[in-house]
């Protein structure tokens, strides 16, 4: 037993979905698929054969500065252009879709008498004047001719910026496929058009301008410059090399000069004093200017050749010798010569420095003099300055301007001013359709249709529960004496009166002879059931068949009524046969421990009862293992709600008291009109169970009656 056990507790969870079940029960409903699936697919067909085709025609734009070297302006950024953000191209993308150039391109092309635009030219029909009923579809006669065309252009009109790109792409759709590449080309050259126009008013408005603002600058210009000239001539501002005035210019010549002399008189100063120097240190020859000098040079040669005799005559005589002392008095001589020469040079140094300082103080005075006139000049040459910066700024404002003038009036002609946008790809005539994409709409229809219907299939097949794997009932680990026990004799044990207070069935001995209904029975049952236990019932019969058939009956009415299963326990497994499930596996091979609860477990067709088959016979095995048929209903109590077992004939009752000992009630079925003796006769002998037993006349079990009574 404990096998068994364990075999059962690792079965799946209750309520899951056999996916198995599901799709037989789908397929044997495939018609249900099939049929509206093709009737979506002929449907679709119909529409997309009834709709005029439309084309779509697209031509693309690139936003892009056309100036170059020869048509750019002096003054233009060439790169100023090609800062476009995206606001700016959405800009133009409105630009594009504007009503000036849809009104432009319908006059050209004289859309308003084309049908395909014109609401009021093919009228409005039988389905136009529902729409427009239900206010899904605005009156044409309630707008103009002009905004009906209008408002159709737009519609069919579609422009849009090509992602990460300055290209716009200009779509527009109709039913004749050289009218979509017409208009969409069209937009294009008038979008084109329009941008130049801009351009070129721009230009006229700017040249007009400055034609204003040239006229107005001329005369201050020329007041501006009179006004300096005046002032420089009443106060003799004159200007000189590098625009400075002529007083400034000779007072940077006298102290230019008078450094001069300063250098002059610095310098004699210092030769003069080197040349004493040396005088007196006897160095004659060592002073560089008496070194230069021409006559000391002479007198320099002269004493050389002298000494040079004088040493000559030294060899061969003595220094008395007449001959000796006439040379050296010759170079006596000399020496006073060159001092004499050596001290003119330095009196002339200081006469010269002398003559510089007269000349230092002459110029010192004078710039003394012009720096106090260039002083009381200041104020005015200020004045000078601003009146010049004032004409100054005035004449490069008129230059600017007739510069930029002449420039607006050379680009002031036809064509001449090139657009920031060209035309990049021209609209061809489209070859298919863009709607309706016949493959497309019906590859959709066909999975719609399929789905839906598919879908509702499974829907009815999950909402009916038949599809439903079959609860699992679950064994308690430890499963005692009381959790076997049926309701009626549990409560019985702890003294409950809840029998008694809700009209639980009596002795036998008390039992009137009137056999009872369903009604009660479901009554009793329903009443005595608490929350998380199963009520147990056994239906057999003085007759095999007629127990098996109305427990049958009576289970599938407490299935709408919540969790019921029936267990088949007749003979010849009668109470499922007519369910074909006579040889599936079940009770007898659940007992044996062959299969588990999950295989044992099948579901009726027609409802959401679940059944046990009795499976391979078990004449024998119940009674010989009634501890595990107490264990398996104990187990399907706490998974289901209600329990119907179909039993065999009452006579055989004694043989398989344990299973009947098992149960809340016992209905004993049988034709009264016939088999009233053999009913009391049953219902005596099963009274030996221990369970109550009520009498259920055959003639009260037909289908409707049980049904009805039982619900």
């Amino acid at each position: 037993m404990s096998e068994h056990r364990m075999a059962v507790q690792t079965l799946p969870d209750d309520g899951a979905v056999d996916l198995r079940l599901l799709g037989r029960r789908v397929a044997a409903r495939k018609w249900w698929i099939i049929v509206p699936t093709l009737l979506a697919v002929a449907a679709m067909f119909a529409v997309v054969s009834m709709i005029k085709p439309r084309y779509t025609a697209d031509a693309k734009v690139f936003l892009d500065n056309q100036e170059s070297y020869y048509t750019r302006p002096d003054r233009m950024d060439s790169g100023s252009a090609d800062k476009l953000d995206s606001e700016a191209v959405m800009s133009q993308v409105q630009l594009v879709s504007s009503r000036e150039i849809a009104r432009e391109a319908i006059r050209e092309l004289k859309l308003a008498d084309d049908p395909e635009f014109n609401p009021r030219a093919k009228g409005v029909g039988a389905v136009d004047r529902v729409l427009i009923m239900m206010g899904m579809l605005r009156n044409p006669a309630l707008l103009s001719a002009e905004d009906a065309v209008l408002e159709k252009f737009s519609d069919r009109l579609l422009v849009f910026q090509v992602p990460k790109t300055r290209v716009l792409q200009i779509e527009f759709t109709s039913q004749k496929p050289e009218l979509a590449a017409s208009v969409a080309n069209l937009v294009a050259k008038l979008y084109i058009k329009t941008r130049s126009s801009a351009k070129q008013d721009d230009t006229r408005r700017a040249r007009n301008w400055l034609a204003q603002i040239i006229s107005g600058l001329r005369p201050k210009v020329e007041e501006a410059n009179l006004a300096v000239a005046r002032f420089r001539e009443q106060h003799g501002l004159l200007r000189g090399a590098g625009e400075r005035t002529t007083l400034s210019q000779e007072l940077g010549e006298l102290v230019t000069k008078l450094s001069d002399a300063r250098s002059q008189q610095s310098e004699a100063q210092a030769k003069s004093a080197v040349i004493k120097r040396l005088l007196r240190a006897g160095r004659i020859m060592d002073i560089p200017d008496v070194a230069k000098d021409d006559l000391i040079r002479r007198i320099a040669e002269q004493r050389v050749n002298l000494r040079a005799q004088l040493a000559l005559e030294l060899r061969t005589l003595l220094p008395g010798h007449p001959r000796v002392k006439e040379l050296q008095s010759q170079v006596n001589a000399l020496d006073v010569e060159l001092r004499q020469a050596a001290e003119k040079v330095a009196r002339t140094l200081d006469n010269d420095a002398t003559v510089a300082a007269s000349r230092i103080r002459f110029l010192d005075a004078e710039v003394n003099r012009r720096r106090q006139a260039a002083g009381e000049g200041g104020e005015k040459d200020a004045q000078l300055k601003m009146l010049e910066q004032e004409a100054a700024t005035l004449d490069t404002q008129l230059q600017s301007a007739v510069a930029k003038f002449n420039d607006a009036n050379a680009r002031d002609i036809d064509d001449s001013t090139p657009p920031d946008v060209r035309l990049v790809s021209p609209a061809t005539e489209p070859v298919l359709p863009t709607f309706p994409k016949k493959m497309p709409m019906l590859l959709l229809a066909l999975l719609g249709g399929m789905l839906l219907s598919g879908g509702v299939v499974v829907t009815r097949e999950l909402l009916s529960g038949a599809a439903h794997v079959a609860p699992t009932p679950r064994l308690p680990a430890q499963l005692g004496d009381e959790a076997a026990l049926p309701v009626a004799a549990r409560m019985r044990e702890q003294g409950d009166e809840t029998l008694a207070e809700i009209g639980a069935p009596r002795a036998a001995s008390s039992l009137p002879d009137d056999a009872a209904t369903f009604e009660e029975i479901a009554a009793v049952l329903i009443a005595m059931r608490r929350e998380g236990e199963a009520t147990r019932l056994l239906v057999t019969g003085v007759r095999e068949p007629l127990g098996a058939q109305a427990s049958l009956r009576l289970a599938r009415a407490f299935a709408r009524r919540g969790r019921a299963i029936l267990v088949d326990l007749s003979d010849e497994a009668g109470a499922t046969r007519a369910l074909d499930l006579d040889a599936a596996a079940g009770l007898g091979e659940l007992v044996d421990g062959d299969v588990s609860f999950a295989e044992a477990i099948h579901r009726d067709g027609a409802s959401r009862l679940h059944v046990l088959p009795a499976g391979r016979s078990l004449d024998d095995g119940v009674a010989a293992d009634a501890a595990m048929t107490q264990d398996i209903l104990a187990a399907l109590s706490a998974t289901y709600d209600h329990i119907v077992v179909a039993g065999p004939a009452s006579h055989r009752a004694r043989a398989l008291a344990g299973v009947f000992a098992q149960v809340d009630l016992i209905a004993l079925v049988a034709a009264l009109s016939v088999e009233r003796g053999e009913a009391r006769k049953a219902r005596a002998a099963l009274a030996a169970t221990g369970v109550e037993t009520l009498i259920v006349d055959a003639s009260r079990a037909t289908p409707g009656a049980s049904d009805r009574d039982a619900a």
